[in-house]
């Protein structure tokens, strides 16, 4: 049987995020002798540099716009010389390019588009893409994100073109993983505190004046004094707010924001617990990493999230834009070893039966396989 040629379509431009993660562990993880993977992607991003180094084929593409013909072109030329059998789209602006591409030169390829996020706005251009009828096959990373995309669907018989399956994450990676006290050395903390890790760019989906206000509760109100919350994430234009907001709660010496840092994972296994409070989430890497890790989850209940977390069984889940919860999540982890133990083994085993990036890898190839053309 001879291997499928997969070219897969990545349109992020600057930094390191979790959809690249997702697609390289992907990559890594589809047997060799069964797929032959290139990726098609502009120039400078972090996936070319990420491919070049990994010895992956990369095809760079200079910054176009995504409604360039000529960029379109290039994704035409690249699938004909390269004799590709499945595009796989792994970005909505890289999508637009797809259909350009599929209208212009009618590539008439099995094409999949894995979605990974929530709709905040619905476009004309997003309603007709997501109803392309070049679609062959939509891939949702939770059963929230599945729900999410049926409204835009216009047609209802499109929908058995949805398929949910679930990112995961490799077993086998070379991260070499951090200790709290490297991590505390590093920051200036003290390891004797119970360290509160929170990993997410300082962009509004996450919610991270609630993640404050769960500090500002457990330090003044529930008197929990020997704590430190360490945020890593891209900061924005949102972060001179969420500095402000630790100022004014007299929180300067319980939080420390890193700003983003590179290969953040490596830092999850220094944490006594992860918490996230996010209104907005498909289903965070971050999460898969504390289950691998045996690392407890507080987190609210957005979007996927209740799908993998199940409250006092695999982490301790709060309501969406809720402090308070968070806060006494932590206070109950810090006094119940018992619980703890429960939550981060029943968290493991789910991890390793479906969150694991081979598992991911298995059911997108069988998917790859059965895909059909236009």
């Amino acid at each position: 049987m001879c291997a499928l040629r997969i070219l897969h379509l990545s349109g992020s431009k600057h930094h390191w995020s979790g959809n690249e993660q997702q697609l390289t562990d992907l990559i890594s993880n589809l047997p060799k002798s069964e797929t032959e993977n290139f990726i098609f992607c502009y120039q400078g991003s972090a996936i070319e540099r990420y491919g070049r180094e990994h010895g992956l084929v990369c095809f760079g593409q200079k910054r176009r716009s995504i409604y360039s013909p000529l960029l379109a072109y290039q994704l035409k030329r690249c699938v004909k010389k390269n004799r590709i059998d499945v595009l796989h789209v792994h970005t909505s602006n890289f999508l637009t390019v797809f259909m350009l591409a599929d209208i212009l030169f009618r590539l008439h390829i099995p094409t999949v588009f894995s979605r990974k996020g929530f709709s905040e706005k619905s476009t004309s251009i997003s309603k007709l893409k997501y109803n392309y009828k070049g679609i062959s096959a939509i891939t949702c990373d939770s059963k929230a994100i599945k729900t999410d995309l049926r409204k835009l669907l216009n047609d209802q018989n499109y929908h058995h073109k949805i398929h949910v399956i679930y990112d995961g994450i490799s077993t086998s990676s070379d991260t070499v993983y951090r200790t709290k006290e490297d991590f505390c050395r590093i920051l200036h903390i003290d390891p004797a505190r119970y360290l509160i890790g929170n990993i997410a760019n300082h962009v509004d989906a996450k919610d991270l004046p609630t993640l404050i206000e769960a500090m500002k509760i457990l330090v003044h109100e529930l008197q929990i004094k020997n704590v430190h919350l360490v945020q890593i994430g891209v900061k924005t234009d949102l972060t001179p707010a969420l500095e402000e907001l630790v100022h004014n709660y007299g929180l300067e010496s319980y939080i420390t924001f890193t700003g983003g840092m590179n290969n953040a994972k490596q830092y999850i296994t220094a944490f006594d617990t992860v918490m996230m409070s996010s209104k907005s989430e498909g289903l965070s890497l971050v999460i898969y990493e504390s289950f691998l890790n045996r690392v407890p989850v507080i987190t609210t209940s957005a979007g996927g999230i209740g799908e993998v977390v199940h409250n006092e069984e695999t982490g301790l889940i709060s309501p969406v834009g809720d402090a308070r919860p968070l806060a006494e999540h932590v206070v109950r982890l810090m006094g119940d070893e018992t619980l703890k133990h429960q939550i981060i083994e029943k968290a493991h085993s789910l991890f390793m039966n479906e969150l694991t990036a081979a598992k991911s890898a298995e059911n997108t190839l069988n998917l790859y396989r059965t895909v059909p053309g236009k």
